[in-house]
């Protein structure tokens, strides 16, 4: 009986869908169950990767909802020790293989690591959700560390790391209940910490109004917490990602001023990551601006500590520059460094991989490239299919790409069209730079085929918002063009 008991158990699925309980899948008694429970726990089963790993969710769903009854029955007493002792067993086990295996930002290839992770995904929630009300008891406190610990496992899916884990959704329901158990032990450090954690996930899914809140609100409600490392750099990081919001929906040269403060706070704490991270963010927004001196200063500052940065961030300095050069014409130089980024993100990154497949891809067309940029945007197409961001400012910026595709090849009607969809994905998102930026080329299209009054409209447009986004050689560039393209 025993062994027909732990057989069943192990062909369980890796954890239940919500709502069922472990009877629904296996109708057998308590005695069988606990049966079972002390065979796992006689041999030992559960420590290491063993066998029983997958039986691991269903028991703690289980145990959740029986051992209350288990304990209250004569006789029953035993058995509710041994499903007590196997389940707060299993609870250690995750909370160490958490340690052990959740991808940080510093790994140089987390992939490893999130194939493990995910082996485990489902059962290690079902650890966390018996566990994490709000209390001072240890095992309580160690679940909202493993919260914590498993960030970056969710920061990889959302960024379109391969292997991709679990939902935003998720991540948010987790640091949530960690950040109250963190305040009831007046941990501030660390409750601010999932704070910070969940206005990121807002900003990458593109709530900007919830981010930008949320960030504001942890930047006036911040009070030291005695960890003033820790303090600083928590701080630094709302900051950034304060100006990251400036710099895609508000004014770019603001953003600008607060990218230079925070890597001027980055670089003596040695802080290397958060500091190429806001060179990054320079780049991205002095190109926009067309300041291409200081471009080439952050990049130059940047390669400096490419050795001691996680690969994410080398490749998007190297992605950044590149498209730099590209906006300069500077083909030549552009394409290895694309090329370079490709060969970084390809084992990490499907949403990296993709950034730089379009750039290249734009390259071609530049250069007469027709059929290769063809198979370039439709592998960046994929790879943001890959890496979920079916609907995200790279897709609207292939789009643009392929607008300039269809018009090298003649069909002016194919590209306005695609112009639309790409301006109305701006326009909704608040993206002024590049809401600009496709006024401008369909501006060029139309003026190019002879309707001038139809671009002297796009032109108009393009001013506009170059002007919202505080980009004045851009803004003046189209005002010249504009003084040669209005009729008469």
């Amino acid at each position: 009986m025993e062994q027909h008991s732990f057989i069943a158990l192990s062909l369980l699925p890796d954890g239940l869908p919500f709502g069922l309980e472990v009877r629904d899948l296996w109708p057998a008694s308590e005695d069988e169950v606990a049966n079972a429970l002390g065979v796992l726990e006689q041999r030992s089963l559960i420590e290491g990767d063993g066998p029983a790993r997958r039986v691991f969710g269903p028991l703690l769903l289980f145990s959740r909802t029986k051992r209350l009854e288990v304990g209250g029955q004569v006789g029953r007493a035993h058995d509710a020790a041994i499903l007590r002792t196997v389940t707060e067993s299993i609870d250690v086990f995750y909370d160490r293989f958490v340690t052990q295996n959740a991808p940080q930002e510093s790994d140089k290839d987390p992939s490893a690591k999130n194939k493990a992770i995910r082996e485990h995904f489902h059962n290690i929630h079902a650890s966390l959700d018996r566990r994490l009300d709000p209390s001072t008891d240890a095992s309580t406190l160690s679940a909202a560390e493993t919260v914590l610990r498993l960030y970056w496992a969710y920061h990889n899916n959302l960024s379109g790391y391969r292997n991709p884990l679990s939902s935003a959704r998720d991540a948010i329901h987790y640091l949530g209940k960690a950040q109250s158990v963190f305040d009831i032990n007046a941990n501030t450090t660390k409750a601010r910490q999932c704070a910070t954690y969940v206005a990121t996930i807002l900003w990458l899914r593109g709530e900007i109004g919830r981010a930008r809140k949320s960030l504001e609100e942890i930047l006036s409600s911040s009070e030291p917490s005695g960890n003033t490392a820790d303090d600083a750099r928590q701080l630094m990081e709302v900051k950034r990602a304060l100006a990251h919001i400036d710099y895609t929906q508000g004014s770019i040269p603001h953003a600008v001023t607060a990218f230079q403060a925070q890597a001027a706070a980055a670089l003596p704490a040695r802080e290397y990551d958060s500091y190429v991270k806001c060179l990054v963010g320079l780049i991205d927004a002095n190109r926009k601006l067309e300041e291409f001196d200081d471009v080439e200063r952050d990049y130059e500052a940047a390669k400096q500590l490419f050795d001691q940065i996680a690969v994410s961030v080398r490749g998007n300095a190297i992605r950044g520059y590149a498209y730099a050069l590209s906006m300069q014409g500077r083909y030549g130089e552009a394409e290895p460094l694309y090329m370079e980024g490709v060969s970084l993100f390809e084992p990490v990154s499907a949403f990296g991989e993709a950034h730089c497949r379009r750039g290249l891809a734009d390259i071609y067309v530049a250069t007469g490239r027709l059929d290769e940029a063809q198979q370039g945007f439709d592998a960046a197409m994929r790879l943001y299919g890959e890496a979920r961001k079916e609907r995200s400012l790279g897709v609207a910026l292939v789009g643009l790409g392929r607008c300039n595709l269809l018009a090298a090849r003649g069909d002016v009607e194919g590209a306005l069209r695609e112009f639309r969809t790409v301006i109305e994905f701006c326009d909704e998102q608040h993206e002024r730079f590049d809401l600009a930026r496709a006024y401008e080329l369909a501006g060029n299209v139309l003026f190019r085929s002879r309707r001038s009054g139809e671009a002297v409209g796009n032109f108009r447009l393009a001013i506009r918002s170059y002007d919202l986004a505080g980009c004045q050689r851009p803004l003046e560039r189209v005002r010249r063009v504009l003084s040669d393209s209005e009729p008469g």
